[in-house]
């Protein structure tokens, strides 16, 4: 009993060898085929794959045993690892690109597929380090390239679901699929923009380059090992993130500062952040939000929870210009880094001048004065010089003081400045 087993053990084997050594049909002009009715299928030599190098042309159709066949499909794993395969032209006629079919094809340098491609399988570029542009047929009902992105799009669900070191995210993208940028170790950076709602399973992992990531605040879930692997320093999560799956951020041991933009953290699986991280990093709140995060993050805390201060607040005009009493003009303040309160006090240095409400200037006389504004937290302060005319042309005062006395904006002296705006040497200063 024990030789017959032995015996059907070997036959096995044998039988497995055979599949291994011989898993195409035929090897026509470079390319190995299966065929199968009067379609042929593009395949690998063996299961060790590697089959292919150099420049490889898959053509519209082959000729076998006397019959054509249309080339209609290329095959899984059929290039995989061929890590010296330069470049491949797909032949119009192929329907069906299938999973891992270019898997780790790491010299490949450009994709494009043809119009008659309606069906990519999973992974079938990942690890395509190399490529730099990728081009959709512009006829091709089901896939595109938009805004020569670099990258292949689902055109009706708005998911990209293959991108490269070179890709641009448009504008109306959705879904950042699964696998998108896969060990694509060639990307450095990428902008995710404000009209991403997800982000898949596997999405940049291996990106071992990518050393920082914001994810915008329409996004509501980031997927299994989204970012798993990465060469990431930092991440800012945006303010919709309601969850973060297992391992998101796994193995990124580059990772030291996490800024969330939210006033209640996102659900994170056990296993969303490494051990190291809990420890190690630094996890940046909105100011206010410190015990929040403390208490909901049960279970996963970080040892550093800090509010994140300003660093930098600009108003978008440095002087306006308001023609009649009445008028207005909103000033806005960009405040920095993402994930700092936004929180200013406003001030009006002359309320016969104008006044301020929530950044809203409303002019009440004639007059130059200035607005300022002031981040709550840390004291940054930016100013806008307000002048109110009655509507006439006014010519503008010329700094051309360069004796080191200070002069207000009437070009009068001034031997002991109170707050405002002065010129001295030339130039405009502020007195605070």
């Amino acid at each position: 009993m024990r030789h017959k087993t032995l015996t059907i053990m070997l036959a096995i084997l044998m039988s497995m060898t055979a599949s291994v050594t011989m898993a195409y049909d035929a090897l026509i002009d470079g390319v190995y085929y299966n065929f199968t009715n009067s379609y042929a299928i593009v395949t690998y030599k063996t299961t060790s794959y590697n089959s292919y190098s150099g420049d490889v042309v898959i053509p519209e159709t082959v000729i076998y045993k006397g019959n054509t066949y249309s080339v209609t499909k290329i095959g899984g794993n059929a290039f995989e690892s061929c890590s010296d395969l330069t470049s491949v032209v797909i032949g119009t006629n192929v329907k069906e690109i299938s999973d891992w079919a270019f898997l780790d094809c790491s010299s490949l340098m450009s994709i494009s597929i043809p119009r008659a491609t309606t069906t990519i399988g999973q992974d079938a570029f990942t690890g395509c380090c190399s490529v730099t542009e990728i081009i959709v047929d512009s006829n091709n009902p089901v896939y595109d390239s938009r805004n020569n992105c670099n990258a292949i799009i689902e055109t009706s669900t708005n998911t990209l679901i293959s991108g490269c070191k070179t890709t641009i995210i448009p504008n109306d993208i959705t879904t950042i699929g699964f696998a998108a940028f896969s060990g694509c170790t060639g990307l450095v950076t990428i902008d995710i923009p404000e009209s991403v709602t997800s982000i898949g399973r596997w999405a940049f992992v291996g990106c071992s380059q990518l050393d920082h990531i914001v994810i915008p605040d329409k996004v509501t879930s980031i997927a299994n090992d989204a970012f798993h692997s990465t060469g990431l320093t930092s991440v800012t999560i945006g303010r919709g993130v309601k969850t973060i799956d297992a391992s998101a951020f796994h193995s990124c041991t580059n990772l030291t500062e996490i800024y969330a933009l939210g006033d209640s953290p996102a659900t994170l699986s056990q296993k969303t952040f490494d051990s190291s991280h809990y420890t190690n990093a630094t996890l940046y709140v909105p100011a206010g939000c410190v015990n929040v995060y403390k208490m909901r993050i049960t279970g996963k805390n970080f040892t550093n929870i800090q509010e994140k201060s300003a660093e930098s607040i600009t108003l978008n005009h440095d002087s306006y210009t308001l023609e009649g009493i009445g008028k207005n003009v909103q000033l806005e303040a960009t405040i920095l880094p993402e994930g700092a309160n936004k929180e200013v006090d406003w001030k009006s240095y002359n309320e016969t001048v104008c006044i301020v409400s929530n950044g809203l200037v409303i002019a009440t006389g004639l007059g130059s004065t200035i607005v300022t504004a002031t981040t709550k937290y840390g004291g940054l302060m930016d100013y806008c010089t307000i002048t109110v005319t009655d509507g006439t042309p006014v010519t503008d005062i010329e700094a051309d003081k360069t004796d080191g006395a200070v002069y207000d904006l009437s070009g009068r002296q001034v031997t002991k400045p109170t707050r405002g705006i002065y010129i001295k040497d030339g130039k405009k200063m502020i007195a605070k």
